[in-house]
């Protein structure tokens, strides 16, 4: 059996050592070089947001402004649709009037008639819902 000589084996951990100190420096350094860079993309992705908030903040007022102009635009297009509708129904009545007026002065006994007829079916009504109410607990 061979015999290993208690020598050879500190000879050979002795040449070892520095061959682990290499790598073990290695390691650091790329360790290093590791967070180097991890703290690089960081300050890249910092610097990023912070243009982007700069941006946001620069845009704002802007974009802010343009809604308050478009409200202003609606708001305007609204009360001119306002406007114009009251005054198609303005004319409608109008011409409703006139007619009403004409009816009247070419057929006043059939005028008269037909208001009295509209009277006592009110006042029939009136007096139902009057009776109706009146009966209930």
């Amino acid at each position: 059996m061979n015999e290993i000589h208690p020598r050879t084996i500190a000879e050979t951990v002795d040449g070892m050592a520095p061959k682990a100190d290499r790598m073990a420096a290695n390691m650091a350094a790329k360790a290093e070089g590791a967070i180097d860079a991890a703290k690089g993309a960081a300050d890249d992705a910092l610097d990023s947001l912070k243009s982007q908030v700069g941006d946001l903040r620069r845009n704002v007022p802007d974009n802010l402004a343009r809604a308050a102009s478009q409200v202003d635009e609606l708001i305007k297009r609204g009360m001119d649709k306002a406007r114009d509708t009251q005054a198609a129904v303005r004319e409608r009545a109008s011409q409703a009037g006139e007619q009403t007026r004409g009816y009247i002065r070419d057929e006043p006994m059939k005028s008269v008639l037909i208001a009295a007829a509209a009277g006592a079916t009110l006042a029939a009504v009136i007096s139902w819902l009057g009776r109706s109410r009146g009966s209930k607990p």
